[in-house]
């Protein structure tokens, strides 16, 4: 430290400022990492976990009250333009969010093997469906076409299930790791701050001794 004494008094101020600007500007770029961290934590969970949820919800959508079944029972009761109408309406946006789910990033294999019996349900109504329109419109039985159709949706239910399981679990996996680049950017920022003013106290007790020398 002896370079100290042989500075001037404007001289060491103006080293003491310097020293403080450099820490302080450290400790901005520390914080900023660690904040940046945590934002490409949120980021990551918009793109792999709040868009499952967005997809499982329009495949509920698709399959839930008013939508394909519904439409689908409706029509083998009185046909009708509506029905067709809206059950086109509610198979396309299903297959559409069935085909974007399978696109998610880092998509499991249990997700794939739920969606691939989801999409074999649909097929499986849309078949049915077609048969049935074909049906009014050649003036045929409905009763015999009904008794050569078959649809269990068991395995589209038990998989839409898997689905709402393995977003539950990820969420939870995602929101554990957000929290904890949280707390650990925190701790950085603390730390850095801290850092930063033990170091000016130390240039400021350092400088303050060789003036009074």
């Amino acid at each position: 430290m002896g370079i100290l004494t042989k500075l001037t008094l404007k001289a060491k101020f103006g080293l003491m400022y310097l020293v403080v600007i450099i820490t302080f500007s450290l400790s901005v770029i520390f914080s900023y990492n660690s904040i940046n961290n945590v934002k490409e934590g949120w980021d990551n969970y918009l793109e792999e976990i709040a868009v499952r949820q967005s997809r499982i919800m329009e495949i509920q959508t698709g399959f839930g009250y008013g939508g394909i079944i519904h439409n689908y029972k409706n029509y083998i009761i009185s046909g009708g333009e509506k029905s067709i109408e809206y059950y086109n309406t509610f198979s396309d946006t299903t297959q559409l969010a069935l085909s974007s789910y399978s696109s998610v990033k880092n998509i499991s294999s249990r997700e794939r093997e739920a969606i691939k019996l989801i999409s074999e349900t649909l097929y499986q109504y849309d078949d049915a469906f077609e048969k049935y329109r074909l049906g009014y419109e050649n003036g045929l039985n409905i009763d015999s076409i009904s008794k050569t159709i078959l649809i269990d949706d068991s395995p589209a239910l038990v998989a839409l299930h898997e689905l709402k399981t393995i977003y539950e679990e990820l969420t939870e996996e995602k929101n554990e790791a957000i929290k904890a680049k949280i707390s650990k950017s925190r701790s950085i920022l603390l730390g850095s701050l801290a850092g930063a003013m033990l170091i000016v106290i130390l240039i400021n007790f350092l400088i303050g001794k060789r003036i009074i020398k």
